[in-house]
């Protein structure tokens, strides 16, 4: 099961009629192993949504937040949020990085909607090598789902429509134009036998000889997703025979294996 999270009807009826979903009731819809929910706009609505969504219907394969962003530079294009960043806090979370169906983008979540003028303010001061968007659900989102789900099920796709002036019905046509891509990339996704890297035979080995915390198993399992999507997994497993062969797997701690796991990462 694929579950979408869309802050208002408006940005969902693409992909409602896309996905060809039937209406449960006002803010859910589902069908062909996927389910729509309507948050409503900002962090305690979506939080609410997802929490209200995992206590009525459990847990789902991958969950996908859809819906508008503003960007200074970037209207009309459809990206992948790689990185979260709140607004109020500046605390960064990494939601799933293996697709390239999109450009990646930094998503900035704020507490009330971003002008213009301060769009254009933050993001040159942010120096991102990625596009930087808006929102006012995406952190809170992550944040609710990081309590039942691991990083590497959550996907985050906005839609940049705006400047952050923000033109209601160019907005909704924007989005309604990128509809069907994301409806696209959505039903190949529940179409996905679904496996967890936890599952793969060296997964707990692995694991095991970095000394992981569960916020290495995480990094640790979002990784080997995204080598795995690439078509890497021998060419890892292989690396994980040198280190053994040069005795650095099993590594002696977890200061150690916090290293090595850099390593692997970068």
């Amino acid at each position: 099961m694929v579950t979408i999270f869309t802050a208002l009807r408006q940005e969902a009826d693409g992909l409602i009629q896309t996905l060809e979903l039937h209406r449960d009731n006002d803010n859910t819809y589902s069908g062909n192993g996927i389910r729509l929910i309507i948050t409503g706009i900002g962090k305690i609505n979506s939080a609410a949504s997802v929490g209200f969504c995992i206590g009525k219907y459990g847990v789902s394969d991958y969950y996908v937040n859809y819906g508008s962003a503003a960007s200074q530079a970037h209207t009309g294009k459809t990206l992948f949020v790689g990185q979260i960043i709140d607004r109020g806090s500046g605390d960064e979370s990494f939601p799933d990085i293996a697709d390239a169906a999109f450009p990646h983008a930094l998503l900035v979540t704020s507490d009330t909607p971003v002008s213009s003028s301060e769009i254009l303010r933050d993001s040159s001061e942010r120096r991102s090598a990625m596009p930087v968007i808006y929102d006012m659900e995406g952190y809170a989102i992550y944040q609710a789902l990081r309590k039942v789900t691991t990083p590497d099920r959550m996907i985050f796709i906005k839609t940049a429509t705006d400047n952050g002036d923000a033109d209601f019905k160019k907005s909704i046509d924007l989005i309604n134009e990128a509809a069907p891509q994301v409806a696209g990339f959505i039903r190949s996704l529940s179409e996905q036998k679904f496996s967890r890297p936890e599952e793969l035979p060296f997964f707990e080995e692995l694991s095991s000889g970095l000394h992981c915390s569960e916020a290495m198993r995480n990094h640790l399992s979002q990784y080997i997703k995204y080598i795995s999507v690439s078509d890497r997994l021998p060419e890892f497993a292989q690396h994980l025979d040198e280190l053994k062969r040069d005795g650095q797997l099993p590594a002696p701690d977890r200061k150690h294996g916090k290293e090595l796991l850099k390593k692997m990462l970068s």
